[in-house]
């Protein structure tokens, strides 16, 4: 017999997406989730399939609807399959814990709901005092959430998260923004949810806080570094080239350079000095 499926929404890139789980992973992403968790409503919706086809060895399936879903592409990665059509995209996927649909989550994201107008970066998406959007990438053990846990408890900071900003093409310029994903930072709501972006970095550890101008060459290179992507098809990169090479001829890019510990109202000003 199916159990019935239960119902939670979280803050979304975009807006709310509500999830319709199965009791055993609603009560776990509740937790995952909890900082994200809101009531009001929402136009995309996860909907998790508990008898899929059985032609695919997978214990769930997920269906989601979304408005931008129509034109999509199919995804396919070795662990899962993103089928769009007319209202949403069929995954299928082995979900073994709760841990899994995050993952199918990030990369419905990274892969269909965002691109080509936008995509998710392996960076900590920032917002300064000022209101001015920072996007720091940086290799993993480069200190991306060091930096985010340390300026998050920093007055007039927001962190829109220290893994997987959102960075989108909009009129006029270009805008950053908050996911629920993160990675080794505190999990937390920001305070404000996007921003004009207005410079991008490239992390380094060391003396300072310091900025060093970077050429717009090396800056398409370190986004298209730090693009987050999932077995990507050739259709992708056709779609983030001239994003990154877009940026780069609109944005200041710098090496950013800052010690373990800093001071958060000298990274700002450095900011605002330097166009980030």
């Amino acid at each position: 017999m199916r159990e019935p499926l239960a119902r939670l929404t979280i803050h979304f890139i975009g807006g709310p997406l509500a999830l319709e789980l199965p009791p055993t992973l609603h009560s776990r992403l509740t937790e995952f989730y909890s900082p994200f968790l809101t009531d009001e409503p929402a136009q995309a919706r996860v909907a998790f399939d508990q008898r899929p086809p059985v032609s695919y060895n997978i214990e769930l399936c997920l269906r989601i609807t979304y408005p931008e879903a129509e034109g999509r592409r199919v995804i396919r990665e070795p662990r899962f399959e993103l089928s769009p059509d007319d209202a949403g995209a069929r995954v299928k996927f082995c979900t073994r814990a709760f841990q899994d649909a995050d993952f199918i989550l990030r990369a419905w994201a990274a892969m269909l709901l965002l691109p080509p107008e936008g995509f998710v970066f392996h960076a900590a998406g920032l917002v300064t005092p000022a209101g001015r959007g920072v996007l720091v990438c940086g290799r993993s053990g480069s200190g991306k959430s060091t930096l985010a846990g340390n300026l998050a408890e920093s007055p007039g900071w927001s962190v829109l998260s220290d893994e997987m900003p959102a960075v989108r093409r909009e009129p006029g310029g270009w805008s950053i923004g908050f996911t629920p994903f993160w990675g080794d930072a505190e999990h937390r709501m920001p305070g404000t949810r996007d921003a004009r972006l207005r410079g991008i970095c490239a992390l380094e550890q060391g003396d300072g806080p310091a900025l060093e101008p970077m050429s717009p060459a090396d800056g398409a290179a370190l986004l298209l570094g730090s693009v987050t992507s999932y077995e990507p098809p050739p259709w992708f990169a056709d779609a983030v080239l001239p994003f990154a090479a877009d940026i780069s001829r609109s944005l200041p890019f710098h090496r950013l350079t800052v010690p373990r510990s800093f001071d958060a109202a000298r990274l700002a000003e450095l900011f605002d000095e330097g166009g980030a």
